[in-house]
């Protein structure tokens, strides 16, 4: 993570790309209400100095050879921490962890 002071509220960057597998289900990222104020993502097209609290990504399906779609993007925080992001893909939600300058328990 690096350190950047023109991002405010949001002291830190990490760069973290992200990788969806072609399907035909929409993907969800959110960063959960009670962290939205220490955290906030930025994936593809999202516009804004700060990032957002939620990237959605359209359900599409790739060239047959590109199994995968790769967003460029990451994360703006206040702290270095262990972060939890919310991922939803087809109704099923599952919490991540994700390091930014601090590990996660395991």
């Amino acid at each position: 993570m690096s350190y950047i002071s023109y991002y405010r509220p949001f002291r830190y960057w990490g760069k973290a790309g992200l990788e969806i597998k072609s399907g035909r289900k929409r993907v969800t990222v959110t960063v959960p209400r009670a962290w939205q104020d220490r955290l906030s993502v930025v994936w593809g097209d999202v516009s804004g100095a700060e990032g957002v609290s939620s990237v959605q990504f359209p359900n599409c399906t790739f060239d047959p050879g590109i199994p995968w779609k790769a967003y460029a993007g990451g994360f703006f925080a206040r702290e270095r921490m262990c972060a939890p992001l919310i991922v939803r893909v087809a109704g099923r939600e599952r919490w991540v962890l994700v390091a930014l300058g601090r590990s996660c328990p395991r």
